[in-house]
């Protein structure tokens, strides 16, 4: 037993046994027996008594223990506690709130609330505090506390006092507050939101245009840099998904595609995007998939038209230094193999006049005359092709239409091959009706119309017949050249207008082609915006078509 508790009892028993003198004895009249049962008793009635005695002692060191464990977690607690009165006065804090303030605990009663907070925030806090003291529930209030040493930001919560542990003394109502300092939050808030400028400026200010798409497919955010791709504004972006822009890909496609980036996190990948006017444009996408609201995919968008408009400009480009190429190859093939053959007759020929000049008849002059000279023409209509086929490649043409008689054209070349025709006994029948105009360059089409005259006669027996035709249609002039000649097959018709492909063949009388003049023909048609084409079955003739724009 402690000394404590030994003292208590001791007065306790001094002050029952002064009980006991002051009241009369009851004892003198008692027999044994009586006094016997009477002293059991009163040794019983003792034994409770300390037995009471004990239970609450013991009562009183668990409500001793509850009270400072209450006093350890009410003062100890990681948020301040404060009891307020309606005026803003303080009534109880505990330690936790001391501790913000830079001050005892047992200083703050009767001291205001507001002369802790930073004079910046007293004037909201004021304003606010009587309407958060009448209904705290569902309310903060956040402000700003002076400390010892700088600021904290703190968020305070409350509670009316239960009117069940008022005093009856008491009768004006009490809050009670939780004071949790913020100050990390805020500070964590504020980083969040630099970031999130810092980002959106970079956003802002990037060439590539920002998306943020959502698991089904809508666009809910886009960049100033998008809208200027895509012609839209932001608002009319975040009605619209990704299969209201995309051009190329079907909505199969961009399902798989989806799943592809989900399944592999990013992706990228060329395509192309509708704009708000439909016209199209090309952009490179990178796209990443990330797992936050129910999946979001973020993308960057480049305009890449510029790119693809280089790629397919280079691509040309070598298209045309291989045509080129090959072209050079075949112009040397033509100059090697179809001027060797008449220059190595002249060469004969002449070889032989040397040998014996005076050993030929005017019979055999004749016949060589002609044949010389039938080289030559051959030779002069190669050199012609080939000068202004070199010519045309090198930009050494002028362009230079005008309106013109297309049947005075026709007649005109027509003269010009006559003799050829004569020595076949051709017919040259000019069917093109008058005054049909043709937007055409007289000396392009002086090459095209002699070629074309020259290669049916080539090709077309004795007494056989070259016509040509013409008529407008719409914008062009339709015309035709048509012989009833050997024609060609299937084959030969695929191969007439390639220089690559060997297309030279001997005429009815042994006539020599290059197939140069063809090629001509096709590139100077194109020069002027039309096409050319042929027609034929072996042994009915060809009839080779071509386009030219009709003039007024």
């Amino acid at each position: 037993m402690s000394d404590d508790s030994r003292e208590e009892k001791n007065s306790l028993r001094e002050r029952a046994e002064a009980r006991l003198f002051q009241s009369p004895p009851m004892t003198e009249n008692l027999s044994g027996a009586e006094l016997k049962a009477l002293i059991h008793d009163y040794q019983v009635h003792q034994i409770e008594l300390e037995i009471q005695n004990e239970e609450l002692r013991e009562t009183q060191k668990q409500l001793e223990e509850a009270r400072d464990r209450f006093a350890r977690l009410f003062n100890d607690a990681p948020v301040g506690y404060l009891t307020v009165d309606e005026h803003g006065i303080i009534v109880q804090t505990n330690e936790t709130f001391a501790t913000m303030v830079g001050k005892e605990a047992h200083l703050l009663p009767t001291k205001a609330l507001a002369d802790f907070i930073l004079a910046a925030d007293r004037s909201v806090f004021h304003g606010r505090f009587r309407a958060f003291f009448k209904t705290p529930r569902g309310k903060e209030l956040d402000f700003r506390l002076k400390c010892a040493k700088g600021t904290r930001n703190v968020r305070c919560v409350g509670r009316i006092e239960d009117e069940s542990f008022k005093p009856s003394s008491r009768s004006e109502s009490r809050i009670l507050l939780v004071v949790s300092d913020i100050t990390a939050q805020i500070r964590a808030e504020t980083a969040l939101r630099e970031r999130e400028r810092f980002l959106s400026a970079i956003l802002e200010t990037t060439q590539d245009g920002f998306w943020i798409i959502d698991g089904q497919g809508r666009i809910t955010e886009a960049n100033a840099a998008y809208c200027r791709m895509s012609g839209y504004s932001k608002e009319e972006l975040t009605r619209l998904g990704v299969s209201d822009l995309e051009a190329v890909e079907r909505f199969e496609e961009t399902k798989a595609r989806i799943g592809r980036i989900v399944q592999n996190r990013s992706e990228r990948f060329e395509t192309r995007h509708r704009r708000k006017d439909g016209s199209l444009f090309d952009v490179e996408v990178s796209v990443s998939h990330l797992d936050i609201d129910g999946g979001r995919f973020v993308c960057f968008c480049r305009d890449i038209s510029a790119r693809k408009r280089d790629e397919d400009r280079m691509a040309k480009i070598v298209k045309e230094l291989e045509q080129a190429i090959v072209e050079k190859d075949a112009f040397f093939s033509i100059i090697a193999h179809d001027l060797k053959s008449p220059m190595s007759g002249f060469l004969s020929l002449t070889r032989s006049f040397a040998d014996d000049v005076m050993g030929w008849s005017a019979a055999e002059l004749k016949t060589i005359s002609q044949a010389l000279l039938k080289g030559a023409e051959g030779v002069t209509e190669l050199l012609d092709n080939l000068l202004q086929w070199a010519m045309l490649r090198r930009g050494m043409i002028e362009y230079e239409p005008r309106s013109c008689d297309f049947r005075s054209m026709v007649a005109r070349a027509m003269d010009a091959v006559r003799p050829m025709a004569a020595l076949k006994s051709i017919s040259l029948e000019n069917r093109v009706p008058d005054h049909v105009q043709a937007l055409i360059d007289q000396p392009m089409m002086d090459t095209i119309l002699r070629n074309l005259l020259g290669n049916a006669l080539k090709f077309t027996h004795r007494e056989g017949t070259v016509s040509v035709m013409a008529e407008r249609r719409g914008s062009m002039i339709h015309a035709a050249v048509q012989d009833n000649g050997v024609g060609l097959d299937t084959k030969e018709l695929s191969r007439l207008f390639s220089l690559n492909q060997k297309t030279s063949r001997p005429g009815t009388e042994g006539e020599k082609s290059s197939g140069l003049g063809l090629i001509l023909c096709r590139d100077f048609i194109a020069r002027h915006g039309g096409r050319i084409w042929a027609e034929s079955d072996p042994g009915r003739g060809a009839t080779f078509h071509f386009t030219v724009p009709a003039g007024e």
